[in-house]
């Protein structure tokens, strides 16, 4: 697990200027044609992935809209599916949360820490991907949430 030390900086954030710096360029990923062709809408970009602050309601409402979406969207050949991950390592952390808050983020997810983006980056990419996910339509992947885990197994 990766200790991140208490810091701040102004709104949006750098990521040159955070430590330890988000491993979010995928620079060992070698792409495989998966996604020729294809397009995608990802939203949440302003952060990297998305806000990692979010809440499980909010998520909760995402996952619905998503269902619904497909649903009505099915027979116009349009797959919508939903990646709605925890706490993710980007410049809007440090920019928009105090020195002590930074310090901790992260540490009550599965693994103990906040991911990289890199590490959720193919959760996208599979969702993308006619030739992996051409079956998945009002799916959500939900990488490393603890609060959304704990939210779907009360409402069962």
């Amino acid at each position: 697990m990766s200790e991140r030390p208490a810091q701040s900086q102004s709104y949006p954030g750098r990521t040159e200027d955070m430590t330890p710096e988000p491993r979010d360029e995928m620079r060992d990923y070698t792409g495989s044609g998966l996604l020729d062709g294809r397009r995608a809408l990802i939203t949440g970009g302003d952060s990297g992935i998305g806000r990692a602050t979010a809440v499980a309601f909010a998520k909760a409402a995402a996952m619905a809209l998503t269902t619904c979406l497909a649903q009505n969207l099915m027979d116009r050949e349009i797959r919508v599916n939903c990646v709605a991950p925890g706490p993710v390592w980007t410049p809007l952390i440090p920019a928009t949360f105090d020195e002590e808050k930074v310090e901790g983020f992260g540490k009550q997810a599965p693994m103990g820490r906040a991911a990289d983006p890199d590490e959720i980056a193919p959760s996208y990419v599979f969702f993308a991907s006619g030739r992996q996910s051409s079956y998945y339509t009002g799916q959500t992947l939900v990488p490393a949430e603890q609060a959304v885990l704990d939210l779907l197994r009360a409402a069962s």
